[in-house]
């Protein structure tokens, strides 16, 4: 189980920092510091130092590197990833998609198709 101390100290630290930057909304003060939809999986502390980094005057978002994030992708997706390794891109994945008898909305958004294609190495 976590430690509960946790908590307080973790929204201490993400206060001090909003209120140097009070026009910011919560969501857009942790955001610009995280691509992609990693904010799950990371740790708290992971999170309070990439905030500190980020308005501290280190100005790259911070890559979170998570592995269950992108094999929860391939559980819900299976039947996809033969089509996202072999697309060079989203615009050839939806022709593909589209090609082979797909639904009106394709199975991925560009978002998750540029998530996968980039862990399995990106583009040709």
């Amino acid at each position: 189980m976590r430690d509960e101390n946790r908590i307080d100290i973790v929204l201490s630290e993400i206060g001090k920092i909003w209120h140097k930057f009070p026009d910011l909304r919560l969501g857009q003060l942790i955001g610009n510091v995280l691509e992609g939809p990693n904010l799950y999986y990371v740790e708290d502390d992971g999170l309070v130092n990439a905030l500190r980094d980020m308005y501290n005057g280190e100005h790259e978002p911070i890559s979170f590197d998570d592995d269950m994030y992108i094999l929860d992708l391939i559980k819900e997706n299976p039947e996809e990833l033969g089509f996202v390794l072999s697309s060079k891109n989203y615009e050839e994945y939806l022709k593909t998609y589209e090609t082979v008898g797909g639904t009106d909305k394709p199975a991925l958004t560009e978002f998750v198709f540029e998530a996968l294609k980039n862990y399995f190495g990106g583009e040709e």
